[in-house]
């Protein structure tokens, strides 16, 4: 084989070493941040079964019922046409509610693994070879064929 066909070939064994080990960090991190969900979904299961069992003073629990009371509409719209609860022209419509900060929540840290390092040194090698290899092309251009 030819030294352009060697180079060619560790080429593209770097190129699909780097996809590999981008894959695998985006792995690591989605794996990270569905534990971190789960683990913040079972907190919220836990206070919420601890707060619907509140004891009575006579020693028996009560079942709360964890559902907001629903209001009736105050406009009715059909077909595109907007009215009010009374039947006349509603006039702009109504600001919808912000969402509001739930306390205890926070950002997931994801935080990197060892397989981000992995992929990061997996980087830092083509990115030697880059430079090498940009160095060499610029070699071979300067020099003169005769």
């Amino acid at each position: 084989m030819k030294s352009e066909n060697v180079k060619t070939v560790i080429g593209l064994i770097v190129i699909s070493l780097i996809v590999v080990a981008t894959f695998l960090y985006g792995n690591s991190q989605r794996q990270a941040q569905l534990k971190t969900q789960d683990d913040t979904k079972h907190q919220q299961a836990t206070q919420t079964t601890a707060a619907s069992a509140a004891p009575t003073p006579d020693g028996a629990s009560i079942t709360t019922n964890n559902t907001a009371p629903v209001a009736s509409p105050s406009a009715n719209t059909i077909q595109g046409g907007s009215t009010t609860a009374n039947g006349t022209a509603a006039g702009a419509p109504a600001a919808s509610p912000k969402p509001q900060a739930v306390a205890g929540t926070a950002i997931p840290d994801t935080g990197s693994s060892t397989s981000a390092l992995l992929g990061m040194s997996m980087m830092l090698v083509a990115l030697a070879y880059w430079r090498s290899g940009r160095r060499i092309l610029g070699a071979a251009l300067r020099t003169p064929r005769g």
